[in-house]
C-alpha cells in the first residue's frame, strides 16, 4: 500500500530494493482473485461481520428450493417438528458431561441472513458432522424455557436437536438441473470467456449450461452450450466468482 504514494526519492540517504531502485506496485507477484466466500471469510476474521456481501447469497434462492426455513423462523414452527435449516455454522463448542465419563455435545449456531438459531449435536454424531459449514441441517425444533433477561419470570428460546448434516454445496448440487451464468456483453473480455471454457469443459457433470448476455438497452440474449454439461460444485462456482468478480451464476 505505501509503495501506491512512492516519490521515488530514497530517505535518509537510504536507497530502496536492489541498485537503488523504488519499490512500487510491480514488485509484489500476481495473486489469484479470491473467490466470493473466501473474500467474506476475511471481512469477517478481520472485522466481525460481513461486509461486502453474505456467503449464502452464492446460492441464490437455492435454499427455499432445499426446503430450508429461515432460521429467523424457526421459532414459529410447532414443537418438535423436523426442519431443514442451512447457513453458517457460528460458536462452535464441543463440552464434556460429568468429568469426561457422561460424553460430549456439541453446541452452535446456524446464521443464514434472516438470523441465528442455536443447534445441539449428539456425541455420538460429532465425529460423522462436526463443524461443517455452510451446512444443510435436518434436525428437530424444541421450544425450550430459557432465562428472559430484563424481566421477571421466564421467556421462550429456541434449538436444534441434530438429526443430519450435510455440507450446503452438496445438497445444492443435489437439487440443482440447471446452470445460468449471467454475463455482461460490454464487459466480458475474450480471455474471460476462454477461462470460462476451461472451467467448465474441467468439471463435466449432469447440469446443462446457458450463458446469458445481458446487451445494452437492457436487451438479452441466451446462448445454449450444447453439450456442455458441468457438476454445480462449489469448486465451479468459485471458480466463476474468481474469473468474473462476481457471483455470476443462477442454479436451477
Amino acid at each position: 500500500m505505501f509503495g501506491m504514494f512512492d516519490t521515488g526519492a530514497p530517505k535518509n540517504g537510504s536507497e530502496k530494493g536492489n541498485g537503488g531502485s523504488p519499490s512500487g506496485l510491480d514488485d509484489y507477484p500476481e495473486a489469484e482473485q479470491w473467490d466470493r466466500i473466501t473474500l467474506l471469510g476475511r471481512e469477517k476474521q478481520a472485522l466481525g461481520c460481513y461486509v461486502s456481501g453474505h456467503p449464502l447469497l452464492r446460492y441464490g434462492d437455492k435454499l427455499s428450493r432445499i426446503g430450508a426455513v429461515p432460521a429467523g423462523k424457526v421459532a414459529d414452527q410447532q414443537a418438535w417438528t423436523v426442519v431443514t435449516v442451512a447457513g453458517m455454522v457460528e460458536n462452535y463448542q464441543e463440552k464434556l458431561f460429568k468429568g469426561g465419563t457422561g460424553g460430549k455435545a456439541a453446541f452452535f449456531e446456524i446464521e443464514d441472513m434472516s438470523g441465528r438459531v442455536k443447534a445441539k449435536v449428539r456425541s455420538e454424531r460429532i465425529e460423522t458432522y462436526g463443524a461443517v459449514s455452510p451446512v444443510a441441517n435436518r434436525a428437530r425444533h424444541r421450544q425450550s424455557q430459557l432465562p428472559h433477561h430484563g424481566r421477571a419470570g421466564r421467556g421462550r428460546g429456541t434449538d436444534l436437536l441434530m438429526d443430519e448434516a450435510v455440507p450446503l454445496s452438496d445438497a445444492v448440487r443435489k437439487a440443482t438441473r440447471q446452470v445460468l451464468i449471467h454475463l455482461d456483453a460490454d464487459g466480458t473480455r475474450p480471455e474471460q470467456l476462454r477461462s470460462l471454457k476451461t472451467l467448465l469443459l474441467g468439471a463435466p457433470g449432469a447440469c446443462p449450461v446457458d450463458v446469458v448476455l445481458d446487451l445494452p438497452e437492457g436487451a438479452r440474449a441466451v446462448l445454449g452450450l450444447d453439450g456442455v454439461r458441468v457438476d454445480p460444485s462449489d469448486a465451479v462456482l468459485a471458480g466463476l466468482e474468481r474469473l468474473f468478480g462476481d457471483s455470476v451464476a443462477e442454479l436451477r
